[in-house]
Parts: C-alpha cells; structure tokens; sequence
C-alpha cells in the first residue's frame, strides 16, 4: 500500500516568463553506506517500499538476497526528505514474502521471520511473525507458539491498514493438505486467523474506500492449484471450496472483518483466467496487474499448446461493481513482460510500472509510466555501464513528479527533478535506530549468558572431638594459595559453538583442571596440565543445551612433599593432594 497524505508536500513549480523549468529525470541515487563500510553498495534485496509523503518513505530490505554484498542489514530503511538511513535492524523476512502496513508516521506494520537468538539465522520451520512499530520501538511482536509446528503463521505476502484498530495481513495456505487462502485481521487488541483451504491464493492488499481489496491468483505454482492440459480445454484439479461456489474468484473484499468475493472476472472462457500479482491505489482509485495463470490454448500442426500473452491490466474505482480491462497498446507492454510493481499516481489516473522480463536481463531496469487507460506512455530502460543494475523491483510515487524504484540487486533510482530540496521529517518515531525486538511466541529460549552461582549446599563437616591443647611451637609462615583467579569468566562465540574463559594466576608449578558442573554433574572439563608459576588462561568447551551452572577447579602442588597440606587466604587453595576447590 503505498498511501499518499493529504498534506503531501508536493512541489510546485511556478513557471516565470524566460525561465525554463527542467523536466523530472530518473537517475542514481544510491543512499550513502553505514559508517565504517568500505564503499558505497546495493541497499539489499527489496522487499517492499512504501511513503506516506514526499519526506516519509519506508524500504524493507533483505540482507540475506544478494549473498552478503549489500552494506545494510535486513530490516528497514526510512527516507527523511534528506537521504535514506538504516530505522531497524529487526523485522527483516525474505523479500518474496516481507510487507510493510502503513497507519501513519508514528505507527506501521511489518510481516517477518523470526530469527533465532544464538546465531542469528532464520529458523527451518518456515513461520512467518508480524512486528507492530509504533513510537520509535517495536512495540511488540507476534507468532504462533514454538510448539505449534503443524500450524504457523505462513509466508504473508500482503499487508493493508485502515487505520490503527482495523489491518489485514494474507498469503498462500502452503502446508499439507491445506492449499488456498490464510487471512488475518487486527481489530485493535488481537488477531484472528481466517482460513479457506481451497480458495484462491492473496497475492497483494490495497484499501478503496472503506474496505481493503484483496486480489489473488488462480495459477499454479503460486497457491498450489494446478492446471492440466486436456485436449483443447484448461481444467482446474483437486475440489472447489464452499467459499467460491461459482469457480475461481480473483478480488476479495475485505470490511470490518468479514470476507467476501467479488463476481470477477468470468471464468467461462479459458483466455480469460489470469493471476493478479501486484495492486496498487491512490485517489480512490486501484489499479491491477497480473498476467496468464498458465495461457491460453493455442492450436497448431503438432496440437494444442500454451501461449503466453503479454501482461493483464486493470483499473477499479470506489463503488464500482467489478474493474475494467485496460489496453496497454500496440507498442506497450510487450510478450515476456512482467509487471513487478505497480505505482498509481495521486489522482489514480496514471501509474508508473516496474518490469521485469523473461528470460530475466539483469543488466538494465526497465519502467513504464501508463496514461489513465493503461497505454504506454513512456518506456525507460536504465542502464550502468560499470555494474550491473538488476531487474525493476519496487516502486513507490509519493508525487506525480516523484518516484522511486529500486532493483533487484538493491540499487536505488529516483524521479524527481534535478536539484529537488524537501523538508526534513523530524518525527520522533524514526530519529533512533532500532535494533530491539520483544520475545513472541516463537522466540528460541537461550541459556543465561552469565554465569549462575552454584547453590547445592556446601558440605559441614561434624563437630570434632575436644582436643588436647596444641603445644606451643612457633608458627610457620603460610603459603600462599595455589590459584588465583584474575576476573570473571568471560563467554566466548566461535564457529564451533560457545566456550569459558578463565584467567588464572599459578603461584607454584602444579597440574591444574578447570571442570563445569550442573546439578552435581560434570558437563565440561579442560584437559589436565602441568603449569609453571605465571599467568594462564583456561578454555572449556561447552554445549549450550549442558550449560555450566558451577567452576571448580582439580589440582595437585607439585613443589610440596606428599601429604603435606597448604593454603592461604586467596581465590583458589592449595595443597599436595588431588584438592577440589570453588
């Protein structure tokens, strides 16, 4: 949803008389890398873009797309009217399936992954969870719980909001056996799931008017239904759901909670099934695109076979009954084009496209900016010749005359005219980066990162039997202790797992083992040494789910005699026996 203010800044341009105004441009226009980076770099694999205003942007990016070369981290970017800038580095997803849910600069929405806390990865089981922002932190997160493996959140590809007690998240029901539509609704205080095993696909959200419409895909591969190729006809297999009675429907409306289908488009014709992959709105206005579910059937020498047509457009106004097919025109959007994104300009009358084509050419970025009937009215491809740019990807206009578009290796193009100055948007909610986010359901318990003080009982000794009373001797001066410990154990993370370390001061030569206890068990030990007097530092391996909850230490004094004891007032003790020591 790429919502555009009421108050949208737009710059307007007074034309004086022998003054020429230059016409808006696309060009470069790469956000400055982080401190400390070593150049200038792709932002990461774009998930989605969203603006409030000109000076109100949001970029959701994916660090994890393009094989570690980008400088940001996965999370979002937010323009200011000044420049991009890392907001979060929480909230990222894959691109495919990260959305973002505008509600109003303080406060949005983003579909995400959860990620695991002990080495950073994205956990196997697939869960998607959703992230409200709101005042400049996460507010709080959610997922299904851990244990809950039968039935997570799934990908959620479209996000929409009507305002802060009212947004809808969606996607394609993946898991087995259930294929179809999952939906779920915010009403302010909690969220509840909605489910049609067999329906159709959501593959975008966008509001018109007072409800949120949801196009979807009849295709395979996208929402698990498949398509066979019988004799001359296009059927659909596995059983049709209560939901959609009359076949396939591709718009849903979704209002207050409920959900209902749009009679569009008619099915009775094969030419006539498409997928609607991207939606966009502005100024009561939506506009749709997508393209062949799998074609249509063709006749030829060797017998029926798909076509692929070019892509499907069309546009649908608040109160209307079902869209209208637009025509892009004879020289508009060609055989092998896919529209990527859409950007509906304020007013709804025009849009700019983001293309793709296939097979995919990673070396230019092509858009198209469309009349109010969809014909093309400009065709841009941009090119680098000293990299290579990627695909169009995402796109947003906030103005008429300003857009953006970034690629799909994470390079950012801008509309605007050469020289454009915006006000900074000094609102509170994006002026410090955010890098925390609350534990939800799914959230991986970790063990402690500290250590925790051993509390088993210590052994007391019986009272001893009244002695005779020593005779008077002269007191040998005591030794010093063995051991010294120099600071707290340190936790240490190396690629091969997490290990203790300890600095130790050894007074005489001895044979000294670290050894780490839990529950009156040993879990980990060091190897037996032999030290000279000096300053060591002990390493212990240690497994994370057998966490150490105790350190002892096992040593033998090498320069006492046998038997003889030893000690003093320091950490560790000492002693010519094999001495366990706290």
């Amino acid at each position: 949803m790429k919502r555009i203010g009421m108050l949208a800044m737009v710059a307007a341009v007074l034309a004086l008389p022998g003054v020429a105004v230059a016409a808006p441009e696309w060009r470069l226009e790469q956000p400055p890398p982080p401190p400390g980076a070593p150049g200038q770099g792709p932002v990461g694999q774009p998930a989605d873009l969203q603006f409030l205003a000109p000076n109100f942007g949001l970029m959701l990016v994916d660090n994890e797309g393009l094989g570690g070369r980008n400088l940001f981290a996965s999370g979002l970017l937010v323009f200011d009217g000044t420049g991009w800038r890392q907001l979060a580095t929480v909230c990222g997803g894959p691109a495919r399936s990260s959305r973002i849910a505008l509600v109003s600069e303080t406060e949005w929405w983003t579909t995400s992954r959860a990620v695991n806390e002990l080495d950073g990865r994205v956990p196997t089981d697939g869960a998607a969870t959703l992230c409200h922002f709101r005042d400049g932190v996460v507010a709080s997160s959610y997922a299904t719980a851990l244990t809950n493996t039968l039935n997570p959140y799934p990908d959620m590809n479209a996000a929409a909001c009507l305002g802060p007690a009212d947004c809808w998240f969606g996607g394609p029901v993946v898991s087995t056996p259930n294929l179809g539509t999952f939906l779920l609704h915010w009403n302010g205080s909690a969220l509840t799931p909605r489910l049609h095993p067999r329906a159709r696909a959501v593959a975008d959200m966008e509001p018109l008017g007072g409800s949120v419409v949801a196009p979807g895909s009849v295709g395979s591969g996208f929402d698990g239904t498949s398509f066979a190729l019988d004799g001359t006809e296009l059927r659909v297999q596995g059983e049709v759901d209560p939901f959609e009675p009359n076949g396939p429907q591709l718009l849903r409306r979704l209002q207050g909670g409920a959900v209902s289908v749009l009679d569009w488009p008619r099915i009775d014709e094969v030419e006539q099934l498409v997928d609607i992959r991207v939606a966009d709105s502005a100024g009561g206005v939506l506009w749709l695109a997508g393209r062949d579910s799998q074609s249509y059937v063709a006749e030829s020498e060797d017998g029926p076979f798909p076509q692929r047509r070019a892509p499907y457009l069309a546009r649908m106004r608040d109160g209307d009954a079902e869209p209208t097919e637009l025509t892009p025109g004879e020289d508009g959007l060609q055989l092998g084009d896919v529209v990527s994104d859409l950007a509906v300009l304020p007013g709804g009358e025009g849009a700019w496209a983001a293309i793709q084509t296939e097979p995919a050419d990673r070396s230019r970025a092509i858009v198209a900016r469309l009349g109010a009937d969809g014909e093309v009215l400009e065709r841009r491809e941009l090119r680098r010749p000293d990299l290579e740019v990627g695909q169009a990807s995402r796109i947003a206009c906030p103005a008429v005359d300003q857009c953006w578009m970034v690629t799909t290796e994470g390079w950012v193009y801008r509309l605007s005219e050469p020289g454009l100055v915006l006000p900074q948007n000094t609102s509170p909610a994006i002026q410090r980066l955010i890098t925390v986010r609350p534990r939800d359901e799914r959230t991986p318990t970790l063990p402690p990162d500290t250590l925790v003080r051993d509390e088993t009982p210590p052994f007391v000794a019986p009272p001893a039997e009244p002695a005779a009373p020593p005779v008077e001797a002269v007191a040998p001066k005591p030794l010093p202790s063995l051991l010294r410990v120099i600071g707290k154990p340190k936790i240490v993370k190396t690629k091969r797992g997490r290990r203790i370390h300890l600095r130790i001061q050894v007074r005489r030569r001895a044979r000294v083992q670290l050894v780490g206890r839990r529950g009156g068990r040993t879990v980990a030990r060091t190897a037996t040494k032999t030290y000279r007097p000096g300053r060591y530092t002990l390493r212990m391996k240690a497994s994370v789910r057998r966490w150490p909850t105790a350190l002892r230490f096992v040593t033998r004094d090498l320069e006492l005699p046998q038997g003889s004891g030893g000690g003093g007032e320091d950490d560790a003790g000492g002693g010519t026996g094999d001495t366990v020591t706290t």
